[in-house]
């Protein structure tokens, strides 16, 4: 081990991952049924396409904070909150983009593309840059939100414990 470095109890860790991987796969199941009903919605409804993505990332925002929420209040610690906030953003955006690759994939064979349109060659890159801009930006707020749920769950702990004792 290096000097100035700090050693997490793997315990933590543990529950970190564990937390952020069932959120992310909530959030990850979540953003693929949402992707599909938004598709179905575009064509009938157009109106309803933002309100449903505001209503999707209100609920991505809510999984992340509760990640870190339970993740911390396990441990005491508010890093355990940002690690699974950090796990919850990095499983969510692998199921997203594989998700995304197969619809894709299948709409590439099912939908011939129209005379003069794009190749796929030109599909496949804005998909691909649209999905690294959005695995950096949910993982970033992942760890914010993750963190903000650790520091609040640590901050009613120790108000808890607090009150408890004076009594």
């Amino acid at each position: 081990m290096q000097p100035g470095s700090v050693r997490v109890k793997s315990g933590i860790t543990h529950i970190a991952r564990r937390y952020g991987m069932i959120f992310g796969l909530i959030r990850g199941l979540f953003c693929f049924l949402f992707g599909m009903l938004n598709n179905i919605v575009r064509v009938h409804s157009p109106a309803l396409v933002f309100p449903l993505d505001i209503l999707q990332d209100c609920f991505s925002f809510a999984l992340f904070f509760l990640a870190g929420w339970l993740a911390s209040s396990r441990t005491a610690r508010p890093g355990t909150g940002c690690i699974a906030g950090v796990w919850a953003g990095c499983v969510s955006q692998v199921i997203i983009f594989v998700t995304g690759a197969l619809y894709l994939l299948v709409a590439q064979y099912a939908y011939p593309l129209p005379e003069g349109s794009d190749t796929m060659g030109e599909i496949w890159s804005p998909f691909l840059l649209h999905m690294v801009q959005h695995a950096a930006l949910w993982v970033v707020l992942g760890v914010g939100l993750g963190l903000f749920g650790g520091l609040l769950s640590s901050y009613l702990e120790r108000s808890r414990t607090a009150t408890e004792s004076e009594q």
